[in-house]
């Protein structure tokens, strides 16, 4: 969804369109990448939280075993 927006805003930003199908063409990798990027560092995060989610959840139990 994020990269639909980027590629709509993109001939907005740039003040003049790319020229050739070569420019427009690294201009979509760039963006792609760029959104790649930001979804794995999305994912990252998210597995790191669950990771640490479980952890918690884990000690809980085992302080609640000793109770």
């Amino acid at each position: 969804m994020l990269f639909l927006l980027l590629l709509l805003c993109l001939p907005g930003c740039g003040g003049k369109e790319p020229s050739s199908s070569q420019e427009k063409d690294k201009i979509q990798q760039a963006v792609e990448q760029a959104v790649t990027k930001e979804l794995k560092m999305y994912e990252g995060a998210k597995q790191s939280v669950e990771k640490i989610e479980k952890e918690a959840q884990k000690q809980q139990q085992e302080a609640a075993a000793i109770k």
